[in-house]
């Protein structure tokens, strides 16, 4: 009886035993399989930055370094430095200083510098001016009786009378320290003032009290 029953179970049992078990594929990748499928990361390119301007007339710690810079320059020493007849400072599209001084080695003889980007370098005159033997002392004046930081004053101080007078342009970008050798005096100069209308002149006594304000 038994033999008959087990006759009759084994043979739906045997492909239940024999089939192989099938796991299916889990949807989660192994870490493998994520690292090899996902994206490339591409590092973001870094911009370069454009360079600010160095202000000249906007900034009194930059005029102070300028000066400081000046008087370090090896092939002026020596001899204390003396400016010929003026100091030029400029802002807008190229800020700089320009600057005449006596040689200290050869006397007779005027050169030319520009301050930019933080550096003084010579500059280039192709027919440089001789000043006259007789009366070249008269147009020399000490660089130490003149403080560059009060350029940015100047220049504030012509902002202040564009405004006024609601000029078209009221940001200095113009202002020149200027020895007169027959007064034996420093005065500033400035850029002229442009309205819808009008054009003013402007300038200044050495202590930065206004010396002309005048339409022309």
């Amino acid at each position: 009886m038994l033999a008959w029953l087990f006759a009759l179970i084994i043979p739906f049992v045997l492909p239940l035993l024999d089939t192989p078990v099938v796991h299916t594929p889990s949807s989660r990748p192994t870490l493998f399989q994520a690292a090899s499928a996902s994206t490339p990361v591409v590092p973001e390119q870094t911009q370069t930055q454009p360079e600010k301007p160095q202000w000249i007339l906007r900034d009194k710690a930059v005029l102070r370094a300028a000066q400081q810079a000046l008087t370090q320059l090896p092939e002026l020493q020596g001899a204390p430095i003396q400016i010929y007849e003026q100091i030029n400072f400029f802002d807008g599209t190229r800020p700089r200083i320009e600057i005449d001084l006596q040689d200290p080695k050869q006397p007779e003889n005027i050169l030319y510098y520009t301050y930019e980007n933080g550096e003084w370098s010579p500059t280039p005159i192709s027919e440089a001016p001789k000043p006259s033997g007789k009366n070249f002392a008269r147009h020399l004046v000490p660089l130490a009786q003149i403080d560059f930081a009060q350029a940015a004053d100047i220049a504030q101080a012509w902002q202040q009378k564009a405004q006024s007078v609601n000029a078209v342009e009221t940001q200095a970008y113009h202002v020149a320290l200027i020895w007169l050798p027959k007064q034996q005096k420093l005065m500033w100069h400035t850029a002229q003032i442009d309205t819808n209308g009008a054009r003013y002149y402007l300038s200044f006594h050495a202590d930065g009290s206004v010396w002309e304000f005048k339409e022309f």
